[in-house]
Protein backbone atom coordinates (compact mmCIF):
# COMPACT_ATOMS: atom_id res chain seq x y z
CA UNK A 1 0.00 0.00 0.00
CA UNK A 2 2.46 2.69 0.48
CA UNK A 3 4.87 1.34 -1.79
CA UNK A 4 2.15 1.91 -3.99
CA UNK A 5 0.87 5.90 -2.99
CA UNK A 6 4.94 6.61 -2.62
CA UNK A 7 4.80 6.29 -7.04
CA UNK A 8 1.21 7.01 -7.38
CA UNK A 9 1.44 10.31 -5.79
CA UNK A 10 4.98 11.57 -7.60
CA UNK A 11 3.46 10.35 -10.91
CA UNK A 12 0.01 12.47 -10.15
CA UNK A 13 2.47 15.49 -9.65
CA UNK A 14 4.84 14.95 -12.59
CA UNK A 15 1.92 14.54 -14.94
CA UNK A 16 0.12 17.39 -13.74
CA UNK A 17 3.31 19.78 -14.14
CA UNK A 18 3.77 18.46 -17.52
CA UNK A 19 0.17 19.26 -18.33
CA UNK A 20 -0.07 22.56 -17.57
CA UNK A 21 3.66 24.07 -18.26
CA UNK A 22 3.70 22.56 -21.74
CA UNK A 23 0.68 23.45 -23.74
CA UNK A 24 0.96 24.12 -27.00
CA UNK A 25 2.96 27.18 -28.86
CA UNK A 26 0.73 29.47 -30.90
CA UNK A 27 -2.65 28.45 -30.27
CA UNK A 28 -4.82 30.92 -28.47
CA UNK A 29 -4.80 30.53 -25.29
CA UNK A 30 -8.21 30.09 -24.58
CA UNK A 31 -8.60 27.12 -26.76
CA UNK A 32 -6.05 25.56 -24.24
CA UNK A 33 -8.15 26.93 -20.81
CA UNK A 34 -11.20 25.04 -22.29
CA UNK A 35 -9.08 21.99 -23.06
CA UNK A 36 -7.59 21.95 -20.40
CA UNK A 37 -11.13 22.94 -18.17
CA UNK A 38 -12.57 20.11 -19.94
CA UNK A 39 -9.93 17.18 -19.22
CA UNK A 40 -9.85 18.00 -15.34
CA UNK A 41 -13.47 17.68 -15.44
CA UNK A 42 -13.72 14.31 -16.81
CA UNK A 43 -10.36 13.32 -15.13
CA UNK A 44 -12.34 13.21 -11.87
CA UNK A 45 -15.63 12.09 -12.95
CA UNK A 46 -13.93 9.10 -14.03
CA UNK A 47 -12.22 8.95 -10.73
CA UNK A 48 -15.59 9.49 -9.16
CA UNK A 49 -16.85 6.93 -11.01
CA UNK A 50 -14.10 4.17 -10.34
CA UNK A 51 -14.04 4.49 -6.72
CA UNK A 52 -18.07 4.18 -6.57
CA UNK A 53 -17.22 0.94 -9.20
CA UNK A 54 -14.69 -0.46 -6.32
CA UNK A 55 -17.37 0.55 -3.81
CA UNK A 56 -20.07 -1.48 -5.34
CA UNK A 57 -18.03 -4.44 -5.89
CA UNK A 58 -16.64 -4.58 -2.41
CA UNK A 59 -19.41 -3.24 -0.06
CA UNK A 60 -20.81 -6.51 0.55
CA UNK A 61 -18.06 -9.07 0.66
CA UNK A 62 -14.93 -9.97 3.15
CA UNK A 63 -12.92 -7.22 2.14
CA UNK A 64 -15.60 -4.46 2.78
CA UNK A 65 -12.93 -2.52 4.93
CA UNK A 66 -10.22 -2.55 1.97
CA UNK A 67 -12.90 -0.78 -0.06
CA UNK A 68 -11.90 3.15 0.82
CA UNK A 69 -8.28 2.16 0.45
CA UNK A 70 -8.63 0.28 -3.19
CA UNK A 71 -10.90 3.23 -4.20
CA UNK A 72 -8.09 5.86 -3.95
CA UNK A 73 -5.77 4.37 -5.28
CA UNK A 74 -7.63 3.77 -8.16
CA UNK A 75 -8.75 7.34 -8.17
CA UNK A 76 -4.63 8.22 -8.37
CA UNK A 77 -4.04 5.95 -10.77
CA UNK A 78 -6.98 6.98 -13.37
CA UNK A 79 -6.42 11.14 -12.53
CA UNK A 80 -2.49 10.25 -13.58
CA UNK A 81 -3.98 8.09 -16.69
CA UNK A 82 -6.21 10.36 -17.70
CA UNK A 83 -4.26 13.72 -17.47
CA UNK A 84 -1.55 11.71 -18.93
CA UNK A 85 -3.12 10.84 -22.19
CA UNK A 86 -5.25 13.87 -22.67
CA UNK A 87 -1.57 15.77 -22.14
CA UNK A 88 -0.36 13.61 -24.90
CA UNK A 89 -3.76 13.98 -27.21
CA UNK A 90 -3.29 17.83 -26.77
CA UNK A 91 -0.10 18.52 -28.02
CA UNK A 92 0.62 15.90 -30.83
CA UNK A 93 -2.71 15.42 -32.08
CA UNK A 94 -5.55 18.07 -31.10
CA UNK A 95 -3.28 21.10 -31.24
CA UNK A 96 -0.28 20.40 -32.91
CA UNK A 97 1.68 22.53 -34.54
CA UNK A 98 1.27 22.31 -38.43
CA UNK A 99 4.55 23.59 -39.34
CA UNK A 100 6.66 20.55 -38.35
Amino acid sequence: MITTLIVLIPLLIISLLFFFKLPPKNIAPKKIKIYNFGTIVVAILLSVVFSLRVRAIMINGLDAAWWPIIAFTFSLAVLAGTISISGILRNLIIFRDKNR
